[in-house]
């Protein structure tokens, strides 16, 4: 429950990412174009609301009660169904698949990567979450897990953390235990060693920036802080968002606000709620080790195509590629005078300029990136109300701040 605005009891915060905005690629140099990819959606609701139990069940035999009986919080309740896919409202149904879609694309996206017979014996992709359910991969879904919540671990000794300065100062961010980056393990996702951890953040040799040696110590405290994904520290009563780029770094980190990565492409000022006025205060930070996470399933998937010689890439087999290769022969050894018959010419340079595209294709390109995401929010939590008056894009919810810092080059 919010403190501030008994209309905010339940409260969501939605970060959405645009992947092509957020390709290091494409990644702007300018401060005033860092919002640009990222979008923070604010949801609420009070405690008495028509889609939640107005209390919390403590007891397990009334949690199993109200789970039976409450069913205002379904899709089926509101007679309504859900992409199969991306989970937004669903514009058909699918009587061949029994799912809802909310688009051709993926309902075509869901029948070759999960429905259809052939494509699963032939290699499609499962994981298992924290909880053992089954996970099929689908291109457009990232992989889901559980965020497990902490404390922040404590400092170290004195020793420590000139340790962690060092290796940061010569090398990078953490020396690997066995130097073999193939040794990949998917099962033991907290093992982020040296390899993982540069890839995350993008450092390829040693700094001396004091923001991000400092972003090295605190990810270098005991207790793994290097597996951090988010990082949540709601208003703090002293975060610097006024400061200028050169001094906003130390402050900020120091005052319980955003852990920069890099001492430039820090906002300045953050704007105030256009809503209601009130000031903008930092509440959590993305870091760049949720990319390990978020793309692990995109990443072993590419993996699993390369073994096996992209014989599935684009649905075209060998067998058909071998076909391709003796049509090739026979228009280069056509003798002079001899006709073809009518369309081979055709259908042969398509089939060609399909396999073009597969072999330009590549996973690892264009993979969104960042150095660290911190989002700033209404510190009035405004909204809620039931006479308030709905956002015509937006309709009750409202739009935060989200600032990105670029990844270290």
């Amino acid at each position: 429950a919010d403190p501030v605005n008994e209309n905010a009891f339940h409260r969501s915060l939605y970060v959405f990412g645009c992947t092509s905005c957020l390709q290091s690629s494409t990644s702007s140099s300018t401060l005033e174009e860092k919002t640009t990819g990222i979008r923070v959606i604010r949801g609420q609701l009070p405690q008495q609301n028509p889609f939640y139990p107005p209390t919390a069940q403590e007891d397990d035999d009334e949690v199993d009660a109200l789970q039976q009986s409450w069913k205002q919080h379904t899709p089926q309740y509101w007679n309504t169904t859900l992409c199969a896919v991306c989970g937004q409202r669903s514009k058909g149904f699918c009587q061949i698949q029994k799912k809802g879609f909310c688009g051709t694309h993926h309902q075509k996206e869901y029948k070759k990567h999960i429905f259809h017979d052939k494509t699963q014996k032939s290699g499609c992709t499962t994981t298992r979450n924290k909880q053992g359910t089954k996970q099929s991969f689908l291109p457009s879904v990232y992989a889901e897990s559980e965020l497990v919540v902490e404390e922040e671990p404590s400092e170290g000794t004195v020793g420590e953390q000139e340790s962690i300065l060092k290796k940061a100062e010569e090398n990078a961010m953490y020396s690997s235990k066995d130097g073999d980056d193939d040794d990949y393990d998917e099962g033991n996702d907290a093992d982020l060693d040296q390899a993982g951890l540069n890839e995350a953040t993008g450092v390829t040799s040693g700094t001396k920036d004091p923001v991000t040696l400092a972003f090295y110590v605190r990810l270098g405290r005991p207790n793994n802080a290097q597996e951090q994904v988010l990082r949540y520290n709601q208003w703090p009563t002293t975060s610097n968002t006024t400061t200028t780029s050169d001094d906003a770094g130390e402050d900020d980190n120091a005052s319980g606000g955003p852990l920069w990565i890099r001492s430039d492409y820090i906002p300045k000022t953050i704007p105030p709620c256009e809503y209601c006025g009130a000031c903008r205060k930092f509440e959590f930070q993305i870091m760049p080790q949720m990319l390990h996470y978020l793309l692990k399933n995109h990443r072993q998937e590419s993996s699993n195509t390369k073994e096996k010689g992209d014989s599935n890439a684009g649905g075209m087999s060998e067998q058909a590629k071998e076909a391709i290769k003796a049509a090739s022969a026979i228009v280069d050894q056509k003798p002079d005078g001899v006709e073809l018959p009518e369309g081979f010419k055709e259908q042969h340079e398509k089939a060609l300029e399909r396999i073009q595209q597969e072999l330009l294709h590549s996973p690892g390109k264009g993979e969104m990136d960042w150095g660290v995401i911190s989002v700033y929010t209404c510190t009035a939590s405004c909204g809620g109300g039931s006479d308030e008056e709905m956002d015509k894009d937006l309709g009750a919810y409202k739009e935060e701040y989200a600032w990105r810092q670029p990844p270290l080059s």
